[in-house]
């Protein structure tokens, strides 16, 4: 959806022309994601929101998972 809302006018010109009836069928879909495209934001910023507002439950799973996953020990056997 990102890729369609950003790409270049002349670009979904061209898909939205093709005779492909699959196209046809989804030309009023990309036309409201076009007109969408103003109000969202980069691919970017959205994994940057996303990393930034982990809390509760899932924070304290990254940290088990990032502790776990880098925890190491030394073991002697007899």
């Amino acid at each position: 959806e990102l890729a369609l809302m950003h790409a270049d006018d002349d670009f979904i010109v061209n898909v939205l022309e093709s005779d492909n009836p699959d196209v046809a069928s989804q030309a009023f879909a990309i036309a409201q994601l076009r007109k969408l495209a103003d109000q969202s934001l980069s691919v970017e910023q959205e994994q940057l929101l996303s990393a930034m507002a982990v809390d509760g439950r899932d924070g304290w799973g990254r940290l088990y998972d990032n502790l776990t996953g880098t925890l190491k020990v030394n073991l002697k056997l007899p």
